[in-house]
């Protein structure tokens, strides 16, 4: 990377540019476009309020709210680099991003490190589809390591006591969940997720069978032939991860032998696990039902007040309305 001799008594001549695909420093285009003795690495970049799109060859991005806004209401952050380039460079980089036809070329606020800087941008003129978003966990954007992934991992739906990050972690790195009497083997592949965040599924949760883990009562299971809006959460997993959760869970006929496939995100499947025949209902146990709670507000706290989150927990199948 060239700093140059920078025309200091000239600052008006130089720009702020926020890239985030092809132009990254460790992509093939940016040799071309960002390595001239005009151009200036500032510092890796976050944009706010943003969202990534895979479109295979290339990515792109943007605002929130749009067309295609999202129902598991994830955080909008798009990350990236910002340069300090000369008139020239940015003439050249229009052409490359096909400013006015392809891409739009915008002023944007974004961050690097502690301090907020206007640079611009480019922002895509075209419709694109929800299920190409890349989630935040997978940025930058790499095209090579989403379709790895799409091959080898799946988002993991979660709607009862696995809100809980702590206690889904217990699934996968083995041990007791806060001194629990049940023990977990955890899975071979003990790695964390990749990524997590809320998800909205389409489907309506019920409590039933009945559990000694917790206490006499029933736990979370969703019913795969009644809509509804239950707030979950998904995790990006291994599929072999997927399978001993699943095995840890209970695959059995009476607990939750279905995977259920809720849609794509990013590209990649999401499966959540259920049983395909209603189970007898239950109440639940207070004691599984405060770890419920705790997940639900740790993964939606910024939506959902602690009032909102009991009274969707006592009455589930009325679902719970997105603010």
């Amino acid at each position: 990377m060239g700093t140059g001799n920078l025309p200091v008594n000239r600052p008006d001549l130089f720009s702020h540019l926020f890239v985030y695909g092809s132009l990254l420093s460790d992509r093939p285009a940016h040799a071309v476009y960002l390595s001239g003795p005009d151009c200036h690495l500032l510092g890796k970049a976050v944009l706010d309020g943003y969202d990534l799109y895979d479109l295979g060859p290339y990515p792109a991005i943007l605002r929130r709210p749009h067309a295609g806004v999202f129902p598991d209401h994830a955080p909008a952050y798009v990350y990236g680099e910002c340069y300090r380039i000369g008139p020239d460079t940015l003439r050249r980089i229009d052409e490359y991003e096909g400013e006015g036809s392809l891409y739009d070329r915008r002023r944007v606020a974004v961050r690097i490190e502690d301090r907020s800087v206007e640079a611009y941008t480019y922002l895509f003129r075209r419709v694109i589809s929800a299920d190409q978003r890349v989630a935040l966990g997978l940025q930058p954007w790499k095209t090579d390591t989403m379709n790895q992934l799409a091959a080898t991992h799946v988002w993991y739906a979660a709607y009862g006591s696995n809100l809980l990050r702590e206690r889904f972690l217990v699934y996968l790195q083995g041990g007791r969940f806060r001194n629990r009497c049940k023990e977990y083997n955890g899975c071979k592949d003990r790695r964390p997720p990749l990524a997590d965040h809320p998800y909205l599924i389409g489907r309506q949760m019920y409590y039933g069978n009945e559990t000694s883990s917790w206490g006499d009562g029933g736990v979370c299971f969703l019913d795969p032939c009644q809509t509804g809006r239950t707030p979950g959460r998904v995790y990006l997993i291994s599929r072999a991860q997927l399978e001993d959760v699943q095995q840890q869970e209970g695959p059995g006929s009476r607990w939750y032998p279905d995977r259920k496939k809720l849609g794509t995100l990013e590209g990649i499947e999401v499966l959540t696990l259920t049983n395909h025949v209603r189970r007898q209902e239950h109440n639940p146990p207070l004691d599984y039902l405060e770890i419920v709670r705790e997940g639900l507000l740790e993964t939606w706290g910024d939506r959902m007040s602690p009032e909102e989150a009991d009274a969707y927990l006592l009455r589930p199948a009325a679902g719970w309305s997105v603010v």
